[in-house]
């Protein structure tokens, strides 16, 4: 349960937001960090879910809320547009994210749900153009560990040209990272993003791993 104190502060933030949820307990077999999910278990938890106000799903574990988490690389996967936090969610200012993304909402209905999520959000926070409208399916990725266990990532990607920039520039700043650099940086990204490296640095790459 959610204290009150709390509630009317998620409330007083989030308005009269909608966002869509799933059971946590129909989304118990999703492995928790990173794992290559196929994309026929994640089609049930889309197919029961529903939308409620996003006051109410927050720090609510009877809910997992499905979010679209999108890696935008190079032509020649060897570079991964990463975005640095300088404002806004405190738990995750001064932390480096691997992939933008955000929570589905009702605008998003009708048709196949995640990809037009993905498709808005990516409009949203970054600038770029041409780009190849064909995202790519990875896995999931979760914290059950973390102060947001209730946060379920079904991880794309997008194949663009290195002419990439965030929009929305008072709250995040952006720039291309090769494998090595990402590597090296490690300790500064979210959990999502680290989940997802460790499973990089198995594969043995970018390309690798995109591949596998």
């Amino acid at each position: 349960m959610v204290d009150t104190g709390l509630k009317a502060r998620l409330r007083y933030k989030y308005g009269d937001e909608q966002v869509l949820v799933t059971n946590f307990v129909s989304a118990n077999k999703i492995q928790d960090k990173f794992y290559p999910t196929p994309i026929k278990d994640i089609f049930p938890l889309i197919r029961e879910s529903k939308f409620v106000l996003r006051y109410d799903a927050e720090y609510n574990t009877s809910f997992v809320q499905l979010i679209p988490y999108i890696l935008l690389v190079d032509k020649k996967h060897s570079a991964v547009y990463v975005t640095h936090r300088i404002a806004g969610e405190e738990r995750l200012k001064d932390s480096i994210a691997l992939g933008c993304g955000g929570h589905i909402a009702p605008e998003d209905a009708g048709g196949d749900i995640l990809y037009q999520a993905a498709h808005r959000e990516m409009n949203e926070e970054i600038q770029v153009s041409p780009w190849d409208d064909e995202f790519n399916y990875v896995g999931t990725v979760r914290d059950l560990n973390s102060s947001t266990p209730d946060h379920l990532g079904c991880v794309l990607y997008l194949t663009v040209k290195k002419n990439a920039k965030v929009k929305e520039t008072d709250k995040l700043s952006g720039e291309w990272m090769t494998f090595d650099q990402l590597t090296k940086n490690y300790g500064k990204f979210e959990s999502w993003a680290r989940h997802i490296l460790d499973s990089m640095l198995l594969a043995g790459g970018i390309d690798a791993w995109l591949e596998r």
